[in-house]
């Protein structure tokens, strides 16, 4: 038992040791976007070059956060720069790819009402991810009926890879709900077989 628990106790410190790197990173560049932004004040604020390299380049940081966060198991840490980023995003396609994850942290975080209004924000409403983080929602809220008719004939291959075994835990958990035994373990079989990350 002793070695069980020093290991368990390894994993919290790592755990902890990712928060704080996370959280290190998100100051370091909320700093440093800060301080940028001081140093190019003027009477006549111009935008140069440089300080549009200085938010690409901070934007990119906070979404590699984000990412690294999700991982690790810390969604409370990625809502909150998905939240930033969202709002700061300039093009369409940017918010959208921005918001899909943004959805995703609110789910793991349990927070089933936010990632409804924030999957609003989708221009593409019956887009392929669209239709996935509609039936995660329902499904989260116990409505399978819902959650099934939110897929349809929704395909695999019509997702990201690292979202595909999302779809294939909905389908086993419909499954699952109608008492159909051997098609939800064949789902959940290939969501294990096709998830890519540690919160899959």
């Amino acid at each position: 038992d002793q070695p069980r628990s020093r290991g368990l106790g390894d994993v919290y410190k790592r755990q902890r040791l990712g928060a704080v790197l996370i959280l290190g990173m998100v100051f370091i560049v909320g700093g440093l976007m800060g301080a940028d932004n001081a140093e190019g004040a003027s009477p006549a604020p111009l935008v140069t070059e440089e300080t549009k390299k200085n938010e690409v380049g901070g934007a990119i940081e906070r979404e590699r956060a984000a990412k690294r966060a999700m991982e690790m198991g810390f969604p409370g840490i990625a809502v909150a720069l998905y939240e930033r980023l969202v709002t700061e995003s300039a093009g369409v396609a940017d918010k959208d790819r921005l918001v899909m994850d943004w959805v995703m942290a609110l789910l793991e975080g349990d927070q089933i009402d936010q990632a409804e209004v924030g999957l609003q924000e989708v221009s593409e409403a019956r887009g392929p991810r669209v239709r996935l983080r509609r039936a995660l929602i329902l499904m989260a809220r116990e409505d399978a009926e819902g959650a099934e008719r939110a897929l349809g004939r929704l395909a695999a291959n019509s997702l990201p890879e690292d979202e595909r075994s999302w779809l294939h835990y909905v389908k086993g958990t419909i499954a699952d709900v109608r008492d159909e035994p051997k098609a939800a373990r064949q789902a959940f079989q290939q969501a294990m077989e096709s998830a890519t990350s540690s919160i899959q």
